[in-house]
């Protein structure tokens, strides 16, 4: 995504294109801020890469550590049952990060190069796990 942004960022300043714009993340408060998140953990809103759309994870983009640690937020594995329960089998998982790689790089927040790496990531990937 960053890579596409400065992309856009170029095209912008060279030939007056603005960038698309993305929704915004949702939030439940403004003070304090608290992002509302779904039923499973996941901030609503935004930009919705695989990661977020077709998920395997909990990516929070929370973190208290120490140095960068704040900045990346934290990963968390989602058990097996639960991706059992997400993607009844390897292929729907694959489709779904298809179609929201295509989605992304169709508006622009993500390059072609990203789209194929995220669709190859999701081919290899034991998603879900037997």
């Amino acid at each position: 995504m960053i890579n596409a942004q400065y992309d856009l960022l170029v095209r912008w300043i060279k030939y007056g294109i603005a960038p698309p714009k993305a929704p915004k993340i949702a939030f439940e408060s403004e003070t304090p801020p608290v992002m509302a998140r779904d039923e499973l953990g996941l901030v609503q809103g935004g930009i919705r890469l695989p990661e977020i759309e077709v998920p395997i994870a909990l990516n929070t983009g929370m973190n208290s550590g120490a140095t960068f640690c704040v900045l990346y937020g934290t990963y968390q594995p989602f058990e097996p049952v639960t991706l059992q329960a997400l993607y009844r089998n390897h292929g729907q998982y694959v489709k779904a990060v298809t179609r929201s790689a295509k989605k992304n790089l169709k508006a622009g927040y993500i390059l072609k190069e990203a789209a194929n790496e995220l669709i190859v990531e999701a081919a290899f990937a034991k998603v879900p796990p037997k």
